[in-house]
């Protein structure tokens, strides 16, 4: 039963589907195993947009498709890590210290660079919906967003939250051994399925991890929201690349053969 209530407990936090509050956690502080079911959760919110995608696009096509795909993606997961990218946009532009990036992250309001952050992603996102093809988009979702959503384990993994009086705080992070399971497995799986992708992923997650070290010595909520913003958009440019230049794409490869096969 406790699984089931870390399951749905990882849903309401991921998503902005009503689940009923008997169905989750009392106290989502006191139980972190939950975190890691972000990942399985990731994955079934790519299958859902990917239903999306092949369900519309071959009706009204590729650029209304994909806008289309775009607005059931965030009413979906509530547009909770656009609004982490917004906010660390603003606060890391520039020359600040810690307190003033910390404050700048806890307004509410969104400045220029948070602004233009979150136009960049959405255009970026409705490229990449619209120049993949569908079939390849539909197959990679998946494994895309489940990757992108061990993007926060990897920082519980690696670093601090910060914030004395955050969401977060006093919250119990998952321990070490799971967490390296989680993480390591997810990249596994999605490396073996796309290799390039997870590679581009992973280099960019690192390198935001050490970043937000060094600007402030640990993350926050926003920095967690933006990491899986910023490994989406990386794995699906990537994965463009791939396709276009006919590089090697693992067992996604073979994937795509056996279902077109089918489809044809």
């Amino acid at each position: 039963m406790i699984v089931i209530k870390y399951f749905f407990s990882a849903v309401a936090f991921l998503t902005a589907i009503p689940i009923p509050q008997h169905w989750q956690l009392n106290e989502y502080a006191d139980a972190p195993e939950y975190y890691l079911f972000f990942p399985k959760i990731g994955f079934l919110i790519g299958l859902l947009i990917a239903a999306v995608a092949w369900f519309i696009a071959p009706f009204i096509g590729n650029r209304a498709g994909a806008l289309l795909l775009l607005i059931a993606y965030y009413l979906l997961t509530g547009a909770l890590h656009l609004d982490g990218a917004a906010d660390c946009a603003d606060a890391f532009y520039g020359k600040k210290d810690q307190n003033t990036i910390l404050r700048i992250m806890k307004d509410p309001t969104v400045g220029t660079m948070g602004a233009g952050m979150i136009v960049m992603i959405l255009l970026i996102k409705y490229t990449m919906f619209s120049d993949i093809p569908l079939l390849s988009l539909c197959l990679a979702l998946p494994f895309i967003v489940m990757l992108s959503r061990v993007a926060p384990l990897a920082f519980m993994l690696t670093g601090r939250y910060v914030r004395q009086n955050g969401i977060a705080s006093g919250t119990i992070f998952p321990g070490t051994g799971s967490l390296i399971i989680v993480v390591s497995g997810t990249f596994l799986i999605s490396g073996v399925f796309l290799p390039l992708p997870t590679l581009a992923a992973l280099i960019v997650v690192i390198v935001f991890i050490l970043y937000c070290r060094k600007k402030i010595g640990g993350f926050t909520g926003d920095c967690l929201g933006a990491a899986i913003e910023l490994s989406e958009i990386v794995a699906l440019f990537m994965l463009l690349i791939t396709i276009n230049n006919n590089w090697y794409n693992g067992a996604f490869t073979w994937l795509h053969r056996q279902v077109s096969a089918v489809l044809t």
